[in-house]
């Protein structure tokens, strides 16, 4: 229905037409119809676009959305493999600087359409990816290769353990063969494959005992835990090289295997207790006055933030032996935190929980010097450590 200037409507309080004085039902008319005039009116001032653009039909624009989202899949199966084939060479290679943290790898990796966010399932099932695990990618070399193993396998059933359907079927599986880890025995597996049951029976390789995931987060940001690392999506988008991943990889390594989460927590755990002190103190003193945590909290963070900067250094540092010993170029290590710097200018000066980008690149030229100096001479590629008092 369309509305006009040019002659009063029935549609318009009488109060809108030509300044006639309006009764006392149409005032209490206005506010809701005299807003909802004055709106349309408004909108139709509103600036328009000038020229035709073609139409598009929903169900074209639905052809496409289906189109990108299985490039979404793609590309989200191409980062873990890219990611997997790294990590695999760094996991292994690095195995004796990870102390009791080593447990046998397979070298293929599983995913399952619920792997996905819920509108890219059709997506993934699309390129195969059921809601079973199924085997996405088989490292060249690997146990899983040598075993038979193949991309599209479906898994099955894990010793004498059948595979649940349902959402939970790739988390359930990951235990199982997590848990099968801490064993020497090979892992057996039954998977689908065209239609048949196929056996397979992989043998490990001693390897780094962490998981390494991609995390769902845009910044450029990488972490550890102590039992895993994650790398951000928004750093798998900023790194340039193979060379670069597996440094980001290494640094992720080495605070694991240097046991740093560990103790940051007792650094944590010493703050809480000087500043518990304190608390109790002030609480006997005023006779209950004061009844607060404010000291225990301080001292936690204060403790958790001891020698960060300087763990950030040695997992730098450390983090180049793993990459050296997996067989990566070092050379250019250290223009990644120039390219750092410009991406996050604040980290020239900065310096918090992290060393500056300068004393980052400066740190790992000393640690090329000091390696390829060890690979030159024949010596051992393993990090000078502290003499212990």
């Amino acid at each position: 229905m369309k509305y006009t200037t040019t002659e009063p409507s029935k549609y318009c309080p009488t109060s809108l037409r030509f300044g006639t004085v309006p009764t006392a039902l149409q005032m209490r008319m206005l506010p809701r119809t005299g807003a909802l005039a004055l709106f349309v009116v408004l909108l139709s001032a509103c600036a328009t676009p000038q020229t035709k653009a073609p139409s598009v039909s929903i169900i074209d624009a639905e052809r496409e959305a289906e189109a990108q989202r299985r490039l979404v899949v793609q590309r989200l199966v191409g980062d873990q493999t890219r990611l997997m084939g790294i990590a695999h060479r760094l996991l292994i290679a690095g195995a004796d600087l990870c102390g009791q943290d080593v447990r046998p790898i397979y070298g293929f990796a599983a995913l399952s359409s619920y792997s996905f966010d819920e509108e890219l399932w059709p997506a993934a099932r699309s390129f195969g990816i059921g809601d079973l695990p199924t085997i996405s990618n088989v490292l060249p070399g690997s146990g899983a290769e040598a075993a038979g193993l193949q991309t599209s396998d479906v898994i099955k059933q894990i010793g004498t353990w059948k595979v649940p359907a349902g959402k939970a079927s790739l988390e359930k599986a990951t235990e199982k063969i997590d848990a099968h880890r801490a064993s020497s025995l090979p892992l057996s597996m039954v998977v689908a494959r065209a239609g048949s049951d196929v056996a397979i029976e992989l043998n490990g390789e001693p390897a780094c005992a962490y998981s390494i995931d991609i995390g769902t987060g845009n910044a450029v940001n990488a972490y550890a835990d102590g039992e895993r690392i994650v790398i951000e999506q928004g750093m798998m988008r900023f790194v340039e090289s193979d060379e670069e991943l597996g440094l980001v990889i290494g640094h992720e390594l080495a605070h694991n295997a240097m046991g740093h989460m560990s103790s940051v927590r007792r650094n944590e755990l010493l703050g809480g207790a000087v500043g518990l002190l304190l608390d109790v103190g002030l609480a006997v003193a005023t006779a209950g006055i004061y009844a607060d945590s404010s000291f225990t909290k301080a001292g936690m963070n204060v403790g958790a933030g001891s020698f960060s900067v300087e763990f950030e250094q040695e997992a730098d540092y450390v983090g180049m032996y793993f990459l050296q010993r997996a067989g990566y170029d070092i050379s250019d290590a250290p223009n990644f935190w120039r390219r750092m710097a410009v991406e996050n200018p604040d980290s020239i000066e900065m310096r918090t929980s992290h060393p500056t980008t300068p004393e980052r690149f400066m740190g790992l030229q000393g640690a090329i010097r000091e390696i390829e100096g060890k690979a030159e001479s024949g010596v051992s590629l393993l990090p000078e450590m502290k003499t212990k008092p």
